[in-house]
């Protein structure tokens, strides 16, 4: 996943909108105008800049002519947009070439076009010829409403069209401060005026950008205002294009044919599919989904069948709620392709006339999306630069995942491009565009969805493992492909641990890390570094530019059977790229230009299959795509697989699972239900050979108020039994998990859990809604099953269930493991189904388990009187914690819940998560509903101050 970074130049809207009359006015009226609408204009655009400041995406660049009419060269003197992007004052003057002389364009001056705005300038000239282009501007004056003046002489700009361009002036200030030369000293300077009323503002000298023809813009002055903030968002001076000119193409030679004659395709390998897509996909256009599970637009239109077409000229969420999709057209092909498209769609909840600019409008342009048959897809937009609006600004589509954040740096919207969801059936469902409100406040978005068959299982030969080639702390390689670290410290095959305390580049470069320790042996391997420094500008900003990584507390963990984890020791400031501290969480970051243009990757437990079939697995690589600064590899470990042959036993004998020994089990418990965290419950109801564990299952099960029959063992060494027949077990009035009708039985030769209805976190995006699960253990096998059902968006089938099964939750930290085993030769454990959250709120609840740990419980009840049973309200497990927790489950939204409308009684039990984890709840008490239904993350940011 990618998370974007800032780009410099948002792009101006291209359609048509609403309340788009605030820049056009001029004198007091339009002061006035603005100045009311100021609170609203700042809400609007207050998302834009932390954007920028916390690495969203802000994709700019001018919108480029098509190959066809664009001429080769261009060159222009000044040029306005208002408030939404409309033009003030077009291009002046303007001269164009695409063949013959050339062309040269004057100007005396512009002036004003705006009352309260200073824009002026004089002495403009601009032309364009074979060869090149340039712009000069003799002097000029630019002070926006309650900034301060932007003034300059001698302006001027170039190109050619050998790919080179230069920015120069006499003189640059603002405010009165000269800054010529540090301007001239940097391309793509950028300087921040003073803070106004109207926000933030800065000017950039010497912007360069690049268009999909390969033509080059290059502006030498850009003034840049908050969009949609006063009458005048931006303004360009001096600005020339020139396109590359084309190499000459070699005369085609005549193909020849195939020496030798080609060879056949072979049949396909038994055990390995023919066909990634045996049926057909089946295909949607527009699902837009309520908070609380409402579906406002249900998947409109949709195909189930090959070779169909369905279309839908314009569709309309129910209520009255303000989405709408319009040429809207899904298809499938008799090959197993599909496609789906999506004229508009627009998601406005902001009902004012600024509505459509603000950060929870939801604008979507001319989308496609192509899925072949052999299961690959592309997402593509009619105009990439005005395709897509979200959290008040237009993004880069070219990524697969953008990530909005509010004015304090806190994620608040997702958008996922092509996104791949493995289904727990084995399909996949390919979504073109995802939108998230991660605030919960307004509805979900996807747009065009193909679900794809599950393919033929593929056989694979069973591994014993794997082994470790080699372990290397640093690679710095130079675009040259000189080693400029050349893999140090570093362990090979034989193992052992390495440290180095400092590792610095050849050639004086400025790359080094610090504190790097290599560790390999038969149990895996493990690479950690306290700091990573690649800095190539040295200026007194350096490590704040683009071009500077920083890593800090890296480490990384190979397992025996070839798994790794990547960690930080501080996510929050963990690695610095692109000018930005970015999402650790990933395992794929792109960072992209003022343009828009990608120029840095960073891959994140990066895994490449090498031609001798070993795996090369590195904690992070650095690349710079504009191939100017060195390639880094932090934490490499290259494993070759061990015998794909299981070594045999020079005895064979039926060997039984884990933990199962014999024709008898082991002692062991069963339960019903057990949870931790902001719900508490002990494991109910419990059937054990310890006497004493049945009694506190009696205990639990009697706070429940229900119709119960415990059976309790004789001795320790006879079965024991409980069994709940009507019960509901779960934590009360709070709503978020319960279990109907379940027993326990163990014995020495079979254990088993039954239950009725599960239900865990109803109404939020990881609800569990299952009619039943059934555990049995015996010394040879072990069976789950469930009646069927759903988890979150995925339909769970009747009948057995497969061992370690995940099921898929997009978005989401939480992990949900249908039969789960545990089988080791210490402890043997069977749980049907495991809902856990550990690196948010610590919850954790098992239904169905059986199990030869122990089983904590909570210490025994208080004797004193336990209120009336018939009291609403009344918790699951009085004096146990969580039992604060109010009656009703919460909303997904965070509502009161049913009962307690208007009160701010939110108490909840402690959960241990960092404050820094939920992101969007201000109050504690939304904490048990924000479990299911946030995608928990921290935000990757730093100062500049911790790293000094």
């Amino acid at each position: 996943m990618t998370t974007l970074t800032p780009s410099s130049e948002p792009q101006p809207n291209t359609r048509p909108q609403s309340g788009s009359g605030l820049g056009s006015g001029s004198g007091s009226g339009s002061g006035s105008s603005v100045r009311s609408l100021r609170p609203s204009a700042r809400g609007i655009v207050a998302g834009a800049l932390a954007v920028f400041l916390a690495g969203g995406a802000v994709i700019g660049g001018a919108l480029s002519a098509t190959a066809d009419t664009a001429p080769l060269t261009q060159a222009s003197g000044v040029e306005i947009f208002d408030i939404d992007g409309g033009t003030l004052q077009a291009k002046k003057p303007l001269a164009t070439w695409s063949s013959g002389a050339s062309v040269r364009q004057t100007a005396d001056s512009t002036g004003d076009v705006l009352k309260i705005n200073t824009t002026r300038t004089s002495g403009l000239v601009a032309e364009a010829r074979a060869d090149g282009a340039s712009a000069t501007i003799a002097s000029g004056e630019f002070t926006l409403r309650n900034r301060v003046p932007v003034v300059f002489t001698g302006l001027s700009a170039t190109c050619d069209t050998s790919g080179g361009s230069a920015v120069d002036f006499s003189k640059l200030t603002v405010d009165g401060v000269d800054i010529t030369a540090s301007a001239l000293a940097t391309p793509g300077f950028s300087y921040a005026l003073p803070d106004s009323i109207y926000g933030p503002t800065r000017i950039i000298v010497g912007e360069r950008t690049v268009a999909a023809d390969g033509r080059q813009t290059t502006t030498a002055l850009r003034v840049e205002g908050e969009s949609g903030a006063s009458e005048i968002w931006r303004v360009r001076a001096g600005q020339v294009t020139c396109g590359v000119a084309p190499a000459a193409t070699p005369a085609p030679e005549p193909t020849p044919g195939p020496t030798p004659a080609p060879v056949p395709t072979p049949a396909p390998t038994p055990g390995y599919p023919s066909d990634p897509v045996a049926t057909s996909p089946q295909v949607s256009g527009v699902r837009v989904t309520a908070p609380d599970g409402t579906e406002l637009i249900d998947g409109k239109p949709s195909v189930t069948r090959a070779g169909a077409t369905e279309k839908a000229d314009l569709l309309q969420a129910d209520g009255g709620f303000p989405a709408t999709a319009r040429d809207v057209t899904v298809t499938t092909g008799t090959d197993g392709s599909a496609t789906a498209s999506v004229g508009e769609f627009t998601q406005v909840p902001d009902r004012t006339e600024l509505g459509e600019y603000r950060w929870n409008a939801l604008r979507v342009y001319g989308l496609e999306l192509a899925v072949k048959a052999d299961g690959t897809s592309s997402v593509s937009f009619a105009n990439p630069s005005s395709a897509v609006f979200v959290n008040g600004v237009w993004i880069n589509t070219a990524t697969d995942l953008y990530t909005g954040v509010d004015a304090a740096g806190a994620e608040r919207v997702r958008v996922h491009l092509n996104e791949r969801v493995q289904n727990a059936d084995g399909s996949t469902t390919i979504t073109a565009l995802r939108y998230e409100d991660l605030t919960h406040a307004n509805p979900d978005v996807r747009l065009g969805s193909v679900v794809l068959p599950a393919p033929d299982p593929v056989v694979v030969p069973p591994s014993t493992g794997v082994g470790i080639a080699s372990t290397v702390g640093v690679l710095v390689t130079s675009p040259t492909g000189e080693a400029l670290i050349d893999g140090q410290p570093r362990v090979d095959a034989a193992g052992g641990s390495v440290t180095s305390a400092l590792v610095a580049a050849s050639q004086a470069f400025p790359a080094r890390a610090k504190n790097v320790t290599v560790t390999a042996d038969k149990t895996g391997a493990a690479v950690s570094l306290d700091e990573f420094t690649q800095v190539p500008d040295t200026s007194a900003i350096g490590e704040y530019v683009w071009s500077a990584l920083r890593v800090y507390g890296l480490n990384l963990a190979v397992a025996p059977d070839g798994s790794s984890t990547v960690t930080f020791d501080n996510v929050s400031s963990a690695v610095f790229v692109n000018g930005v501290w970015i999402n650790t969480a990933t395992d794929l970051y792109t960072g992209v230009d003022a343009a828009g243009a990608e120029r840095v990757r960073v891959h994140l437990n990066e895994r490449v299959q090498n031609a001798d079939g070993s795996t090369t697995i590195t904690a992070l690589h650095y690349e710079d795509l504009t191939g100017t600064y060195p390639d880094v590899r932090l934490g490499i470990v290259t494993v070759t697989p061990a015998s794909t042959e299981p070594t045999p036993d020079p005895t064979p004998e039926p060997t039984p699972p884990p933990g199962h020994g014999g024709t008898e089990l082991p002692a062991r418990h069963a339960y019903g239900v057990q949870a931790t965290g902001p719900s508490v419950i002990d494991a109910a109801p419990l059937a054990s050979a310890d006497p004493v564990s049945v009694e506190r299952a009696k205990l639990a099960i009697a706070d429940t108020q229900a119709p119960v029959a415990v059976a309790a063992a004789a001795d320790a060494g006879n079965a024991a039994a409980a069994a709940a027949d009507g019960l509901v077990v779960g934590d009360g009035a709070a709503g978020q998990v319960s279990v109907v009708a379940p027993s326990a039985r163990v014995d020495a030769t079979r254990s088993e859990v039954t239950t009725g209805p599960i239900s865990l976190y109803p109404g939020t995006t990881i609800a569990v809604d299952l009619a039943g699960l059934t555990v049995v253990t015996t010394p040879s096998s072990i069976e789950v099953s469930s009646l069927g059902g759903t988890i979150g968006d995925t339909a769970i089938a009747a009948g057995p269930i497969a061992p370690n099964t995940i099921v898929a939750l997009p978005g989401s930290n939480v992990r949900v493991v249908l039969n789960e085993q545990i089988l080791t030769a210490d402890e043997a454990t069977v749980i049907g189904v495991h809902v856990s959250d550990a690196a948010g709120l610590g919850a954790d609840v098992r239904v169905g388990a059986i199990t030869s740990a122990a089983i904590e419980v909570a210490p025994a009840p208080d004797p004193s009187p336990s209120p009336d049973p018939s009291t609403p309200g009344t918790p699951a497990n009085p004096g146990t914690p969580g039992s604060g927790l109010m009656p009703g489950a919460l909303t997904p939204d965070g509502n009161s819940p049913a009962g307690t409308s208007g009160t701010n009684n939110r108490g909840l039990a402690a959960t241990g998560a960092e404050s820094g984890i939920a992101i969007g709840w201000a109050a504690a008490g939304l904490i048990v509903a924000g479990f299911g239904a946030l995608a928990l993350a921290k935000r990757r940011r730093g100062t500049a101050a911790s790293r000094k």
